[in-house]
């Protein structure tokens, strides 16, 4: 059973392919099964539905992102705020995939702690980089070639050190390390444990 807090949030981070979205989803149905309320914010989730929506700016998103290069801030920021601005309710939990920079970082603790969620869980998942890309090639998603998918863990693991850092001076939040290698399942057991 997840510790039953009142105001809490979830932030899976890790490589592209980590298996952070997968575990995210495991998470969420554990939490509605024991009865709680969730809040999920995909980025990756909001920018491909803002490429599909074929706004001024969607193919250029989508160039950004087919080429393996990160979004600015403001639009992974833009897109969390509008989802806990407009769809946060007080008893839910707030479960975060995809915080890839320390600006976008501090700017979504600075919100949850201004909406008095101040019980904060990063949960890293860690993979090697060969693993990353052979999953990522798997889901033959069209911003997942070979040449995006290495861009990609190149700008993670030039933030990622400063992202952890970051997290682990936080007295609010606690940071937990899991190897993202193996079943999906037994991972996500390991999550709930170590909670």
């Amino acid at each position: 059973m997840i510790q039953d807090k009142k105001y809490q949030a979830y932030i899976f981070i890790g490589l592209p392919g980590a298996g952070k979205g997968t575990q995210l989803k495991m998470f969420k149905e554990h939490l509605i099964q024991e009865g709680k309320n969730c809040l999920v914010v995909e980025q990756g989730a909001c920018l491909r539905e803002y490429v599909s929506a074929k706004q001024i700016y969607s193919a250029h998103v989508s160039h950004t992102m087919q080429t393996g290069n990160i979004v600015p801030s403001a639009l992974p920021v833009f897109f969390f705020t509008r989802e806990i601005l407009f769809s946060y309710k007080k008893d839910s939990f707030v479960l975060i995939d995809g915080t890839r920079k320390l600006l976008e970082a501090q700017l979504h603790i600075e919100l949850l702690k201004y909406i008095g969620i101040k019980n904060i869980c990063v949960i890293h998942i860690d993979i090697p980089t060969e693993e990353s890309v052979e999953r990522l090639l798997l889901r033959k998603r069209l911003d997942d070639t070979r040449d995006s998918i290495q861009q990609r863990q190149m700008i993670y693991l030039k933030e990622a050190k400063a992202l952890l850092d970051f997290f682990q001076l936080d007295p609010d939040i606690h940071v937990m390390h899991i190897n993202g290698v193996g079943d999906p399942k037994e991972i996500s057991i390991t999550i709930r444990t170590h909670i």
